[in-house]
Parts: structure tokens; C-alpha cells; sequence
């Protein structure tokens, strides 16, 4: 196996692993070990940190698939899906957290549903990345 082939599925497969831990271990374990009023500024500055790393993994990954296929490719295209609905997500964090300080519910459940939704769109077409 080629050291761009490695990449070709390193690169996902952090991306992959990064999404899981953060959502499946970290946010649920900081909510019940420091309750809401301490987890709320921790996450407040872990999530954009997240965003900012996934981005630049897809970022990564989007130069060695160019690279590597000089082509149109899903792998391609899941990286660029990876880079621009991460930096969205970067982006709606100081939305979020104005909603959520105002006490407009509405705005901010939209705006950190529509945050959900893409971070499971890149987990998804990252998975699919690795197989295809």
C-alpha cells in the first residue's frame, strides 16, 4: 500500500474518529461530571476547535486526493463537502451561543440542529469515503 493510499483513508478515519469521540464520549461525559452551568463555556470552546480540526483534516485530505487523482472523485468531494460544512459549523458557534445567551430557543434549537445535521453529513461522507 502506497504512503498516499495510507492517507486516502488516515485522513477520514481521523476525521471519523474526531466527530465520534467528541459527540459520543466527551460532550456527554463534561454535561454529567460538570453539570450544565460548568459544561456550557467548555464546550463552548472546544466545539470551534473541533470544527477548525476537522476542517483542516479535510482541508488535508482534499490536497492529497487532487494530488493523488487529478480528478473528480467521492473522496474528493467528501473533503470538500468536509472543509466548506465544517467551517459553516465554525461559523454558526458565535450565532449559537448569542441565541442560546438572548434566550431566543427557537434560533438557537435551529441553528444547533442545522450544526448537528452537518456534522453528521461529513461523518457520513467520510465513512462512505474509506469504502468507495
Amino acid at each position: 500500500m502506497e504512503f498516499a493510499d495510507k492517507l486516502s483513508v488516515l485522513l477520514p478515519g481521523i476525521i471519523i474518529g474526531v466527530i465520534l469521540f467528541q459527540t459520543v464520549v466527551v460532550a456527554p461525559t463534561v454535561f454529567k461530571s460538570l453539570g450544565a452551568e460548568l459544561a456550557g463555556p467548555f464546550l463552548r470552546a472546544i466545539f470551534p476547535r473541533l470544527f477548525l480540526f476537522v476542517a483542516l483534516c479535510g482541508f488535508a485530505s482534499c490536497i492529497e486526493r487532487f494530488f493523488s487523482n487529478h480528478e473528480l472523485s467521492f473522496g474528493l468531494l467528501s473533503a470538500l463537502v468536509t472543509v466548506i460544512f465544517m467551517l459553516i459549523c465554525f461559523f454558526l458557534v458565535p450565532m449559537t451561543n448569542k441565541a442560546k445567551d438572548n434566550k431566543n430557543d427557537g434560533l438557537f434549537r435551529g441553528l444547533h440542529s442545522l450544526s448537528v445535521a452537518l456534522t453528521l453529513v461529513v461523518l457520513v461522507v467520510n465513512l462512505l469515503a474509506v469504502f468507495i
